[in-house]
């Protein structure tokens, strides 16, 4: 993939780069820079050569041919115009025998040997009435031009990244030579500037020409006009009539201004026609039509340029040499329009005589560059190539002990150079020596380096109590594994397990036999291994096992392997152990493509697991995300809940079986989501028992109820306790008893009027502090209940030994009493022992009357539930108090 990636790329510059060539090399072919009298500048030969050395002979003689084919047919350019290829295809067949360090060099050959020749055939052959000297400049600008685009092509071939671009090379940076350098510098130091300054030059004589011709040809016009301005208005008349006397007397005036060969004088009436003329070719009568046959230059005011409509056979240069300088004036108010022309040959051949000198100093500027290059070469550049030779593999020369010649150079800095390299060489000679010495103890360091890494490798990557790939190893893989899958068609199985109750075999055996444990469950789980399946250990009790399958039902099959091997006990030191595991499943792609998302899947439906029974197996769905959603939503919000009161009370009356009168109330906590609604406490109460936050939400409800309460005695209603629900954490910690001192500091209630209500799961750990905490509870006056009994923990010891005033039997217990003798006979003998133990009993969830005059019979004390009355607000629970 990485080697298809690389050759699209390739072709993807390969055609950007030929496709601005292409077009920058039709631009240049089409348009040339024009500076004066058909002197212009063309980089048509830039691109040709870039091509050439860039993409080869066969695609740049094609490409020219088409772009020459182009311009030919399309923009009607000179079919015969063909010298920039035949150098393109010189240049490219001396590439293609020998390697070309100077293009400039060899396009100056080609210029001497085929180039000059052929175009001096082509404009002999081509162009009309040419002179030597025209003939020369024009040959002249064609190498000049040759060699300009030649130095620019090496500068950019030299110094731009072409190759790395097409991918030629790796490196983005070209390596040129020194010499080359070197010429490059002194034609940019002496050729560049010495053109510039004859262009300029050039130019500042064509503006002076400009402005001489305006001068002299209104001078001339304004002497003729006044001239004839003098005469009669019949004169006028007969000379518009064309007189032969008045004609003759017009000619004389204009003979006898006009002396200077350099210019004629053009003398019209309004409709154009010529009524005299200093130029004898022209004839008397015939329209002078200087605009319709020519192309038209507007330099100011009444002056003008005209050059002749000729086709592509002829050079700019012929085309300027046959144009004119035009000066226009009306004699006003005379209908006579006055022409003065100037011949733009005459200006044009003064330049190329200034062109011409200045060439001859650009040949010999040219050969000082070629000489001074060369005598640079001689004495820096081929000593520097003697150095680099010398330089070249010293280490493979030292061990060899080959002897080593030195060059010399007159040149002081590099002749000190090469006696540095020298001491060097001698400095290093030494060294060479000790170093082969430590070579030995280095490479016995490097095994030691290389057997330490595999150390710490292992380390990094392996469980050091059980041998087992750790977490960042499972991470890799996976990773790993998910890119390749992205290409294969198969599912990845991403398996969390843990074992259960392992917190309290830990804590019972000590935590030597829980990592005993650890190692027996991971020689376990090895064996489900195979070429498809793998064994993490995440950390803890935690394992997660990777298997690639085809379907789900090979994911069922390696699922039912690892429940398997936790089938029998384990024996541990002596004591039989029945463990269990939990396990969740994600699959790829099914339930996700990303790691993070594929892990965070597999331990939700390992927690799954956990609530739906022991040593089982579950697979991830939307069920369990919408939930854990949820579970996180209310977990985020149970802070905001205490911070913006979210939570309220609700009241259920406890009545006495017989007088049927309001003997207490248990306060239940509501919660009103402002999304989700309300919640229930069966789900908000786990969640915050998990967080810790249970011990802020118990006391905002102890506080609440209690002042609740207070409120109501003040206000006259029944003084009766009220019971308040408890988590089990509040016995855990140290600050319960200050929390309830405080709570009845604050809230004014006397303690006999607040019961705490606890569940039998208090009782699962530190049963000592358990009942220390309860008995400092009861020393306040505070009543203790336990809560839905008989549904977890509790023993009949708890009711002996365990400082309480009243039991809750079980909605369990109460459902359907009646219908059921047993239940009923356990619930008597219950009722009965309570009484003995003089504890109050009340009956949970009565809902029925059948119900509750059983529990009237077996003289249950106080009886709770729907029956009665559902929890209300506290507006509802007054009306209950007034009834």
């Amino acid at each position: 993939m990485l080697m298809k990636n690389f050759f699209h790329s390739k072709k993807i510059n390969y055609s950007v780069m030929y496709l601005t060539f292409l077009i920058l090399a039709i631009v240049s072919k089409l348009y040339s820079i024009d500076f004066i009298y058909g002197i212009n500048l063309s980089f048509y030969s830039v691109f040709l050569l870039l091509f050439v050395r860039l993409f080869g002979v066969p695609v740049s003689v094609v490409t020219a041919l088409g772009i020459h084919a182009l311009c030919v047919i399309g923009f009607d350019t000179f079919v015969w115009d063909m010298v920039p290829i035949l150098e393109m295809l010189f240049i490219g067949l001396v590439a293609y025998i020998r390697r070309i360090n100077n293009l400039v060099l060899w396009v100056l050959l080609f210029w001497v040997v085929i180039g000059t020749p052929i175009s001096f055939l082509f404009y002999e052959h081509f162009v009309q009435d040419i002179s030597r000297l025209k003939l020369t400049v024009l040959i002249s600008m064609d190498i000049t031009n040759g060699l300009f685009n030649a130095v620019i092509a090496d500068m950019l071939l030299a110094y731009l990244p072409f190759n790395y671009w097409l991918q030629k090379q790796s490196r983005k940076k070209n390596k040129f030579k020194f010499s080359q350098f070197i010429f490059h510098t002194l034609i940019a130091v002496i050729i560049f500037p010495f053109m510039m300054n004859l262009a300029f030059n050039s130019w500042n004589m064509y503006e002076t020409t400009k402005k001489d011709v305006s001068q002299i040809g209104l001078s001339q016009i304004q002497t003729i006009n006044n001239a004839v301005k003098d005469w009669s208005e019949g004169d006028i008349q007969r000379l518009l009539l064309y007189n032969p006397i008045q004609q003759g007397h017009l000619e004389d005036i204009i003979h006898r201004h006009s002396t200077d060969e350099s210019y004629g004088v053009i003398m019209t009436d309004e409709n154009n026609r010529i009524l005299a003329s200093s130029d004898d070719s022209l004839r008397i009568r015939e329209p002078f039509d200087w605009e319709g046959t020519n192309d038209i230059i507007e330099v100011s005011n009444n002056f003008y340029i005209t050059l002749p409509n000729m086709n592509s056979t002829y050079s700019d240069v012929i085309m300027w040499n046959r144009g004119q300088f035009i000066v226009m004036e009306h004699a006003s108010p005379l209908p006579i329009v006055t022409y003065v022309t100037f011949p733009i040959s005459h200006y044009q051949e003064m330049v190329f005589h200034y062109f011409m000198e200045q060439f001859r100093l650009l040949v010999l500027f040219v050969v000082s560059v070629f000489l001074l290059s060369f005598i640079i070469k001689r004495y820096l550049v081929n000593v520097l190539r003697q150095l680099t030779t010398t330089t070249t593999d010293l280490p493979m020369k030292m061990q060899k002990n080959e002897p080593v010649e030195w060059p010399q150079s007159s040149v002081y800095e590099i002749d000190t150079l090469i006696h540095n390299f020298q001491q060097m060489w001698s400095n290093l000679n030494g060294i060479f020596q000790s170093s082969m010495k430590l070579n030995d103890k280095l490479k016995k360091q490097t095994d030691d380096l290389i057997k330490s890494e595999e150390e710490l490798h292992k380390y990094a990557y392996y469980d050091t109590l059980t041998g087992l790939p750790n977490r960042k190893f499972f991470q890799n893989d996976l990773q790993n594994l998910l890119t390749k899958e992205q290409y294969l068609n198969e599912k990845i199985a991403i398996m969390f397990l843990d074992l259960n109750q392992f917190k309290q075999i830990n804590d019972t055996l000590g935590h030597a036999m829980g990592d005993e444990l650890l190692v027996i469950v991971s020689e376990k789980l090895r064996n489900v291994e195979d070429k498809r399946t793998k064994v993490f250990r995440l950390g803890g009790d935690e394992f997660v096992v990777l298997s690639k399958a085809r379907n789900q039902e090979e994911i069922e099959q390696v699922g039912e392997r690892i429940l398997s091997i936790f089938t029998n006990t384990i024996k541990l030191n002596g004591v039989s152990l029945y463990v269990t595991s939990s396990v969740g499943v994600s699959v790829y792609p099914d339930d996700g493509v990303e790691l993070d998302t594929l892990v965070k899947y597999a331990d939700m439906a390992m927690y799954d697991a956990k609530e739906k029974g022991r040593n089982s197996l579950q697979f991830f769905n939307e069920a369990m995300k919408e939930d854990f959603t949820q579970r996180m939503e209310i977990n985020n919000g149970l802070g905001e809940a205490l911070e913006h009161s979210q939570f309220s009370l609700f009241f259920q009356p406890k009545i006495d079986a017989v007088s049927m009168e309001i003997t207490s109330m248990e306060a239940l906590l509501r919660w009103k989501h402002p999304k989700l609604g309300s919640v229930s406490p069966a789900t908000f109460i786990s969640i915050a028992e998990e967080s810790g936050l249970i011990l802020k939400v118990d006391k905002w409800g102890l506080l609440e109820a209690c002042k609740q309460n207070k409120r109501w005695q003040e206000a006259g209603y029944r003084k009766v306790p009220i019971a308040v629900n408890l988590s089990a954490a509040h016995f855990y910690q140290d600050q319960l008893l200050e929390v309830i001192k405080e709570v009845l500091l604050e809230s004014g209630l006397e303690p006999q009027y607040l019961q705490i209500e606890i569940t039998e799961s208090v009782f699962k750990k530190n049963i000592g502090s358990v009942q220390q905490t309860m008995n400092e509870i009861r020393s306040l006056g505070v009543k203790i209940s336990i809560d839905d009994f008989g549904s977890g923990y509790s023993s009949l010891s708890h009711l002996i030994n365990l400082p309480i005033n009243e039991m809750k039997l079980d909605r369990e217990f109460i459902k359907e009493i009646d219908l059921n003798p047993k239940k009923a006979s356990m619930v008597k003998v219950i009722i009965d022992l309570a009484h003995t133990l003089g504890l109050k009993v009340v009956g949970e969830g009565v809902e029925r009357e059948e119900e509750l005059e059983l529990l009237q019979e077996m003289k249950c004390d106080e009886i709770q539930g729907y029956l009665i009355s559902k929890p209300v607000d506290g507006n509802e629970f007054v009306k209950l108090f007034r009834k």
